[in-house]
């Protein structure tokens, strides 16, 4: 019962916050009257706990949504009573999962569109589409939905009319997130495609590796490199290709990523100072001993060998990666595009370039509603 009463104020909590939000946005003012239908109240909560009797709470939610809808149906005054009062519906997710069975969801929408506002707040993505399509279904408007976040996407499709606007989470277009529902990005193909640039790259690390730190001299003093600086090399080579091609992946930067990423790098070459220094102690170092700083550190060919594998490495990356964007582009990358196209210096051509990549994206049902008004125009010309 405690964790249900500390659920109920953190939902109270959520809501208020919501509220504030509705009267800064104007679809909640002074004197409007408020039908709230919710769920979120103790005693369902603790109902919906016992499993016991699961069966009996959800018809028993079930039935005081309805009450609620039919009472908030109730209050608001026939069209033939003249009234000034403006009322606002606001529902909670799971109260929408009952609205929307069948022998309850015209009830619903029939006290939904007598109000001036509807505020459904915890609906998921799913419920947002729902809504949509209910008020599509029944008055026959036109729709516009707007939305700023992933889980707005199929509301946004949904509607006639779908924008995506820049929020809080960045630029929100919906064919941005048309690269997860289609699985572009971690589907067979792309998996073995980065096993392959693992592959390519252990091999160039592996060749540039060998036939730089060969059986030939490398410092000064005439020193040839043995096993355990080889191993060094390459190592090092390892840790400054994944890094380096991690950074280039990364679209937006923050503190996290330069701090693991270059952080990382720097934890390699501190690991090899400190266990560099452990004097031949059983178990732990026999033959690494000095091998970076008295080895690798003063030769200019560790560094350059370094520097080189990272470009090698890079180049096919770079490669792949402009053949792809140019060839075969991926929606953020049309994103980008257009991003960078509306920045050009004159407008007039921006809006050119700019025309060439748009592609509207209007709701399923619009496109089947559309689909099949120009079957019955072609029936009609074919009868006359």
């Amino acid at each position: 019962m405690e964790a249900s009463r500390m659920r109920f104020s953190t939902d109270l909590w959520n809501f208020r916050i919501s509220r504030r939000l509705c009267f800064a946005c104007s679809l909640l003012r002074q004197g409007m009257t408020q039908i709230i239908i919710s769920l979120e109240q103790p005693d369902i909560i603790a109902m919906e706990k016992n499993a016991d009797e699961q069966a009996i709470a959800k018809k028993g939610s079930k039935e005081r949504v309805i009450y609620q809808i039919e009472d908030g149906i109730k209050r608001i005054p026939p069209p033939s009573q003249f009234s000034t009062e403006s009322f606002a519906l606001i529902i909670d997710g799971e109260s929408l999962n009952y609205a929307f069975e069948d022998d309850v969801k015209w009830k619903f929408i029939d006290l939904a569109i007598k109000c001036a506002s509807v505020i459904c707040y915890r609906s998921s993505a799913k419920q947002k589409a729902l809504v949509t399509r209910l008020v599509k279904q029944v008055t026959h408007k036109v729709t516009l939905a707007i939305g700023d976040g992933a889980n707005d996407v199929g509301m946004l499709r949904e509607a006639d009319i779908g924008i995506g606007i820049s929020g809080a989470e960045g630029i929100q277009y919906p064919e941005l997130y048309q690269e997860g529902v289609q699985n572009l990005l971690f589907s067979w193909r792309r998996i073995l495609g980065w096993i392959f640039n693992g592959v390519l790259n252990g091999i160039l690390i592996f060749v540039f590796c060998i036939t730089s730190f060969g059986e030939h001299a490398f410092c000064q003093n005439g020193q040839v490199a043995g096993l355990d600086a080889l191993c060094v090399v390459m190592y090092t080579s390892v840790i400054w290709v994944v890094n380096s091609q991690m950074a280039l992946s990364v679209n937006y930067f923050t503190i996290i990523q330069h701090i693991f990423i270059w952080g990382s790098i720097a934890l390699w070459y501190l690991f090899l100072l400190v266990y560099g220094t452990i004097d031949h102690t059983p178990g732990l170092s026999n033959t690494a001993y000095m091998v970076f700083i008295e080895q690798l550190s003063p030769a200019p060919l560790f560094w350059l060998v370094t520097f080189l594998v990272v470009l090698a490495t890079l180049v096919p990356y770079f490669s792949y990666a402009a053949v792809q964007i140019s060839f075969f582009p991926m929606y953020h990358n049309n994103i980008q595009w257009k991003r960078y196209l509306a920045k050009a210096e004159d407008p007039d051509v921006a809006r050119q370039l700019l025309s060439r990549h748009r592609r509207m994206v209007v709701g399923i049902s619009a496109r089947r509603d559309d689909k099949a008004k120009q079957i019955t125009r072609e029936t009609s010309l074919e009868l006359q």
